[in-house]
């Protein structure tokens, strides 16, 4: 044994170390089916959506509800929706199918409403399941909803009324299938260089969200699925940008990790694209692509499907991996442009929300993947320690000036360039003339591409229209004020910000994920930020300019949520999202660095946990899937 273990030069062998690590893994993976079981999906097949004819329909004291249905032998469950006037009401309603006899021949009561499924506060989705054994295929029958104790003034509202057939969630179990291979690859490899297993991880983590996360689930991705369609379109060299096939129409389900978009998935992605070149679909909400390079990818991707007649669930998935794609390459580039701590980039680009993003078609991903890529240029031109030439002029000025624009606020990274030290110049004016033309040539590109949009910030208006948030005016009348209501804002929200950014509240807050897992991720980057084992280090300057630039562009975001979402009544900030924050993740993070505590533990441990985090992300979700 003591010769395999100096072989080895772990303190036991490397067999037994990934034994123990699938064995935890495999211990989390039970405990999570016994608590956090995932969702079966649900085809409807019979369906009462309320309102009928501008009537909703209450139930309370005597006055009951009643619908009628033919049976369906491959139905196993009736899906009821009910909402109260007060989240606080939890009333006990009662409901009985009846055949056509009116004999009962079953009944449920809904009386726990915080076991049952939530839509909002006020709602609740409960899941009555049918005995096929007492129910006869093709008889018609009559389910009966009842409040024998709801007052009139407290009527409960029925919703949704369905008839559904249960469909087993497989995405679930192929998502823990790609985690296991993908930990387990990593595992072998986690002792080799972070350039060599980095793109194994980042997809393994990719896949996982792809298949976790429905299409349109994501932020704003009706409005990104169209700018990326309308450039699809110049690619095809269409001449009307807003039109297309209705096959390629943008589907429901913004926001939202809906049941109803996983079931049209699974019964519709294989089949074959029936493509309509005479029906015409325009579209009604037209997103502007000022930046096209933000959505290059993802239009490519689209671009491939539509000219391979693919339908539109094969289309969008094409688009949203070229996206990914991009995105991985950007951050192994990244990754190799940096000199050290390597792994801290990687890391932050496989947090959850940053994974969600790459796997949408959101503009968020360009931004995130080219903030980094210029950061780690800056730190590998520090350490190379040559002259800042002109050429290192050109592409610090290339970077910001490619995901500035696409995001006004994040062209404020460019004042990195001023980490560079002083030695790396000929001369004091020879720094100031460098420095500044990247800063001038950015914001010349910034003014090319956005002037119409900087404008009608700073005049108040939106478009000609009255402009109903804070303005400019506004802010330099009463700075003191509006400082008051910034410092508000962070007093209450700052930590929720740090954890939305990992990733605790996915698919636009329609998912929340528990603190544990997010707190987890935190201290894996604290640890992999504080302990280094590199001698390079920031010295006090270069910590100021990358903390300075950092709480510049935190107060910028802070700036543009108030001039373009908070009414002007509002006390506080409202509409700020903890994504927006991650472009200055590594900066902040790189600032920590510290070589006087010693680490004694292998970092290969710490990297570990973020599987078991992904593994708890993937129950977490499905089982949040909305019906």
């Amino acid at each position: 044994m003591k010769s395999v273990l100096k072989k080895t030069g772990t303190s036991f062998p490397k067999y037994a170390g990934v034994m123990v690590f699938n064995g935890l893994l495999l211990l989390l993976l039970f405990i999570l089916m016994k608590t956090r079981t995932c969702d079966q999906f649900r085809e409807n097949l019979i369906e009462y959506k309320n309102p009928v004819h501008g009537k909703e329909a209450y139930i309370y004291k005597d006055v009951s509800f009643s619908y009628g249905f033919i049976y369906q032998e491959a139905a196993d469950m009736i899906e009821l929706r009910l909402a109260t006037a007060s989240s606080a009401m939890q009333p006990l309603c009662r409901a009985a199918l009846k055949d056509k006899a009116g004999q009962c021949v079953q009944s449920w009561d809904v009386h726990d409403w915080h076991s049952e499924k939530k839509t909002y506060d006020n709602e609740i989705t409960a899941e009555l399941e049918l005995d096929s054994a007492v129910l006869y295929g093709g008889q018609k029958y009559v389910i009966e909803i009842t409040a024998p104790e709801v007052t009139d003034e407290n009527s409960v509202c029925i919703k949704r009324l369905s008839l559904c057939r249960t469909i087993n969630n497989y995405f679930g179990a192929v998502a823990c299938l790609i985690l296991f291979i993908s930990a387990n690859l990593w595992w072998f490899n986690a002792d080799k260089s972070v350039e060599k297993w980095a793109p194994g991880v980042l997809i393994g983590a990719g896949l996982i969200m792809l298949i976790i996360m429905s299409p349109s689930s994501q932020p704003n991705e009706n409005n990104h699925y169209n700018a990326t369609l309308k450039l699809s379109n110049l690619l095809l060299g269409r001449q009307i940008l807003n039109e297309t096939e209705g096959e390629y129409e943008c589907r429901p389900g913004q926001h939202y990790n809906y049941n109803s978009t996983f079931v049209e998935m699974i019964k519709h992605f294989w089949d074959s694209g029936e493509i309509d070149r005479e029906e015409v679909f325009i579209h009604r909400y037209s997103f502007d692509i000022e930046q096209p390079i933000s959505y290059l990818a993802p239009a490519i991707g689209m671009t491939v499907g539509r000219l391979l007649g693919c339908n539109y669930f094969q289309t969008y998935t094409l688009a949203r991996l070229f996206h990914f794609i991009a995105f991985v390459i950007m951050i192994c580039f990244a990754i190799r442009l940096m000199p050290f701590n390597k792994e801290l980039i990687l890391l932050i680009a496989l947090m959850p929300m940053s994974m969600q993003q790459a796997t949408s078609l959101s503009y968020d991903a360009v931004v995130n993947g080219m903030a980094i890529i210029y950061f780690a240029y800056l730190l590998r031109i520090i350490h190379e320690g040559k002259d800042f030439s002109v050429k290192n002029v050109l592409i610090c000025t290339l970077l910001p000036g490619t995901f500035g624009p696409v995001k006004i606020v994040y062209c404020i990274l460019a004042l990195l360039v001023f980490m560079i030290p002083a030695k790396q110049f000929r001369v004091f004016r020879d720094r100031m003339l460098k420095c500044f033309s990247v800063l001038f040539i950015t914001a010349f590109i910034l003014m090319l591409t956005r002037y119409t949009d900087i404008a009608s910030r700073v005049d108040g208006s939106i478009f000609g229209e009255v402009n109903p948030y804070y303005d400019m005016a506004f802010i330099l009348k009463h700075p003191l004020m509006f400082s008051g209501i910034i410092a508000r804002t962070l007093r209450n929200s700052v930590w929720t910000y740090l954890e939305e950014a990992v990733g605790s509240r996915l698919a636009n807050y329609s998912i929340i994920i528990p603190l544990w897992w997010i707190r987890i991720y935190l201290l894996v980057l604290l640890i992999h930020a504080v302990f280094r084992d590199e001698k390079v280090l920031p010295d006090i300057k270069q910590r100021a300019i990358m903390l300075g630039t950092s709480a510049l562009l935190f107060l910028s975001i802070m700036v543009t949520m108030a001039l373009t979402y908070t009414p002007s009544d509002v006390g506080s900030i409202i509409g700020v999202q903890g994504r927006y924050f991650i472009p200055f993740f590594a900066p902040v993070l790189y600032c920590m660095s510290a070589n006087k505590i010693p680490l004694k533990i292998n970092r290969k441990y710490f990297t570990a946990l973020i599987w078991f985090v992904y593994l708890g992300v993937i129950f977490e979700v499905m089982s949040q899937i909305v019906y």
